[in-house]
C-alpha cells in the first residue's frame, strides 16, 4: 500500500509478544518487504524488553544492598549518599569475591543507576543534565568505597603485621 508520496506503508499490530501483518492492508510486495523486516523489529523489541529485565535485576540487587546497609544500626539513619556509599562497597567486593575485578566502576555505576537519589534526580531535570551529574556522582561514590575498602585493607594488615 502506498501513500501519495510513493512510501510504503505498512499496517501491523504487536500482539501477545509476536508482530501480525495485516494482510488486506498490504500487497504481496509489502508482506514480503515486511517479512524480511520482521526479524530485525524482533530483536529490537527484545533487546528493549531485555534492558528493562537488566534495569529490574539492578533494581533488586540495589534494594537488597540498601536494605541489608539499613539494617546495620550505624546506617539507620543515614543519608542516601553515605548509603550509596556503602552499597558501592559491597557491590565492588562482591564482584571481586566472584573474581568480576574487569571494570568494576562499571558494574557499580550499573547498580548505583538504580538508587533512590538518582531515580529522583532524574524524574526531575533534563536528561542530558541528569547524566553528567549521575556520572560524577557515580563517579565520587565509587572512588570514595575504593578509597575506604583500601583504608580498611591497609589497617588489617598494619594489625596483620602488629600481631607477628
Amino acid at each position: 500500500m502506498s501513500d501519495s508520496n510513493g512510501s510504503t506503508k505498512l499496517s501491523a499490530q504487536y500482539t501477545n509478544g509476536e508482530w501480525q501483518f495485516l494482510v488486506d492492508n498490504l500487497t504481496a510486495e509489502d508482506v514480503s518487504f515486511f517479512e524480511k523486516l520482521k526479524p530485525k523489529i524482533q530483536e529490537k523489541l527484545n533487546s528493549t524488553q531485555s534492558i528493562e529485565e537488566k534495569r529490574n535485576m539492578l533494581r533488586l540487587e540495589y534494594e537488597f544492598w540498601r536494605d541489608k546497609i539499613q539494617k546495620d544500626p550505624n546506617f539507620q539513619q543515614a543519608e542516601v549518599e553515605e548509603i550509596d556509599i556503602a552499597v558501592a562497597m559491597l557491590v565492588i567486593k562482591d564482584s571481586v569475591k566472584v573474581g568480576l575485578t574487569d571494570n568494576l566502576i562499571n558494574r557499580v555505576a550499573a547498580v548505583l543507576s538504580q538508587s533512590d537519589l538518582l531515580k529522583e534526580w532524574k524524574q526531575s531535570m533534563p536528561e542530558e543534565v541528569y547524566r553528567g551529574l549521575a556520572k560524577d556522582y557515580v563517579v565520587q561514590k565509587f572512588e570514595q568505597a575504593s578509597q575506604i575498602r583500601e583504608n580498611i585493607r591497609a589497617e588489617r594488615e598494619k594489625n596483620f603485621d602488629l600481631a607477628r
